[in-house]
């Protein structure tokens, strides 16, 4: 039998969801796959945006333990009182490690005479701090610290401003090195 020309060939017959315009199977196969590497490539985006949020909150911790330990630091070794000296000075040596350390401890003796002759208190009021350099497992920090200052030679309560630089044993949370500076 010979067929009209714009008639359907019988013998290429399609189904109902063949003729309403469904993909062949390929496409469908190709749409999933690209879903897929679309879905990995989101996952990694963002574990890769977890890890960066999770190491730069752990930086900002490490920064904001450098300044704590520094403020205190310096405050420490701006509260001073003739008539406690040794507690002073031990809570300065608690505080420290290293470099520091063992210079303090040496001179700890008479540090602690010349402020019991000299009847001399200061009390340390504020630090205000900044990290100057950070390190591996330390930072340098920048620290002003105010303090007021009486002695048996006459000074009453004087303001005094001093600015100190501070290594920070990072490990240890303690100060390994300080530096006046003018």
């Amino acid at each position: 039998m010979a067929r009209v020309p714009g008639t359907p060939d019988p013998a290429r017959a399609t189904s109902p969801a063949d003729a309403a315009g469904s993909r062949p199977r390929g496409a469908r196969t190709a749409g999933t796959a690209l879903l897929a590497v679309a879905a990995v490539v989101l996952a990694t985006a963002c574990g890769v945006m977890l890890w960066q949020h999770r190491s730069a909150t752990e930086q900002q911790s490490e920064r904001e333990t450098y300044l704590r330990v520094a403020r205190e630091g310096a405050l420490n070794l701006t509260t001073i009182d003739h008539n406690n000296a040794e507690a002073d000075v031990q809570r300065v040596l608690d505080g420290a490690t290293g470099e520091f350390y063992d210079d303090f401890e040496r001179r700890s003796q008479g540090f602690i005479t010349v402020v019991r002759e000299a009847e001399v208190t200061t009390v340390g009021e504020s630090a205000a701090a900044g990290i100057e350099t950070e390190a591996a497992d330390s930072a340098t920090v920048l620290v002003q610290v105010t303090s007021r200052v009486s002695n048996g030679t006459g000074a009453q309560d004087q303001q005094r401003v001093q600015r100190l630089r501070v290594t920070v044993d990072g490990e240890r949370s303690k100060i390994s090195r300080v530096e006046y500076l003018s």
